[in-house]
This record gives structure tokens, sequence and C-alpha cells, in this order.
């Protein structure tokens, strides 16, 4: 038995009581006691346990489980700062706003507000959370998910277009969503290169998530991916080229397409 179907087994009985009295605290104290943190890595076969004991109570219980995961929604910085163990509990109900999504229209869309809001979150870990919830949507099929993502882009806020770059970066949902995938980073690109953006903390997120996403999206679709980057490597901009630069050095590129990232790292310098 491995660790997630163990954390199963523990959460059954202690869902069993929530649905049953409305409690939280056991619930919570059980997700307190595992979180691993403080500590560099939160305790993921906990949540991703958390997330597929929600999926199997949607059917039935789906009210229950939106008031659940609005109560663990509120443990916001303030109250649960980054690496302290209440920051778990956000967290996981930010996960599982993803399962919670694709079970219904009014489902999704009260998800996806609360997925677009929490993009914005100051905490790394939430924004994690984050997109593994696209993640989630996106594996299911969700496509009104993806025209979704295209016009967060068009709010030009950063942490936005980092959630939609990290979202998509997924070998299973780019399978049948890569072209749809590139076009969105190309429309990050644009924006980024028409902004000229300061080095802020927020755009530093971005830049620091477009430096392994790219990567993931022209792995999966190499020929057109290494055309796209040899576009940008024309640019002046010089976040483009740092983004290109990150994505290049990426085993997944090196190990598969050696003398297509040779070739593209020649243009660069």
């Amino acid at each position: 038995m491995n660790k997630t179907e163990k954390h199963k087994n523990d959460l059954i009985d202690i869902f069993s009581s929530f649905i049953d009295n409305g409690d939280e605290k056991e619930l919570i104290k059980y997700l307190l006691d595992n979180s691993n943190l403080p500590g560099r890595r939160a305790n993921l076969e906990l949540g991703k346990a958390f997330v597929d004991i929600i999926e199997g109570l949607l059917e039935e219980f789906s009210d229950q489980v939106w008031i659940l995961l609005e109560k663990l929604l509120n443990y916001t910085p303030d109250k649960a700062p980054t690496n302290n163990p209440l920051e778990f509990l956000p967290f996981c109900a930010t996960w599982a706003l993803g399962i919670f999504g694709i079970k219904s229209k009014q489902n999704y869309r009260n998800s996806i507000s609360k997925i677009k809001s929490l993009a914005n979150d100051s905490r790394w870990r939430m924004r994690e959370a984050v997109a593994k919830a696209i993640h989630i949507m996106l594996e299911r099929n969700e496509f009104e998910l993806i025209n979704e993502l295209e016009k967060w882009i068009e709010e030009e806020e950063w942490l936005l277009m980092r959630a939609v770059a990290t979202g998509l970066a997924s070998p299973r949902i780019l399978k049948e969503k890569a072209q749809k995938a590139l076009r969105l980073h190309e429309l990050i690109f644009n924006q980024i290169i028409r902004t000229s953006p300061q080095k802020n903390e927020e755009f530093m997120v971005l830049r620091k998530g477009l430096g392994y996403s790219l990567s993931v999206v022209v792995q999966a679709i190499p020929e057109d991916g290494f055309k796209f980057m040899d576009k940008f490597t024309r640019s002046e901009n010089k976040n483009i080229i740092w983004i290109l630069k990150q994505n290049l050095k990426k085993n997944r590129l090196i190990k598969n397409h050696p003398q297509e990232v040779k070739s593209t790292i020649k243009k660069l310098n």
C-alpha cells in the first residue's frame, strides 16, 4: 500500500464523520498533523488522497463539500503564512477545486472564480495548487477552460499569466492541447515584449514559471515548438531571451532534441 492509499484509508472514516455531523475539526487535525510543514515539501500524497476522497463524495454531497472547501480557503496568508502547517489546509482545498469544477456547470463557475483569485495568492505553494487544479480540469477535457485562460492573459496580470503557463505544463494535457498551449505562451510572450515590465516580484514569478513551462510544450510538439523558439531568438527583449535560454537547459529537450537545442542556442549567442 503506497502513502496515498494509506491516507485515503484514514480519511474515509474522517470524511464520513464530517458528512454526518458537519464538523471538520477531526479532518483539520489530521491534515495538520500530517502536513509535513514546516518543511521543504508538503505532504503531496496526502493532498492527492484528499482530492480523491472529495471526488468520491461529489455525486451525493456536493453542497457539503463546497462548504468544507470554502472553510479551508478562509485560511488566508495572514492566518496561514508560507510554510506554516495551516497553509496546508487551503493548499488541499485549492487542489480539490479542480475536481470539484468538472462535475457540473455551476461547480465549474464556482471553482474557476476561486481558482482565478487564488492565482494571485502571495504564497508560492498556493500558486502550485492553482496549477494542480488547472491540470485536473484540463486533463478531464474541460475545453471551456482553455478559452477562460486566454482571457486571463488579456487582463495583463503577471500572476494570472503564470497560472496559465504552469497550468498547461503537463504532458497529459498536452497530448490533446499542445497547439493551444503554444498559442497561449505566444500571447504571454507578446505581453512581455509589449510592456517591457520591470523586474517586480510578480513578474519574476511569471518569468521563473515560463523558464520551464515552454520546454514541456516544446517536448510535446517539437517541430512547431522549436519554430516558435526560433522566431523569438530574434527578440531584443532580455526577459524573452532569458526564458528561452532557461528552457534550452532542460534535460527533456537536451536529451530528446540535441541538434535543435544546439541550433537554437547558437542563434541566441
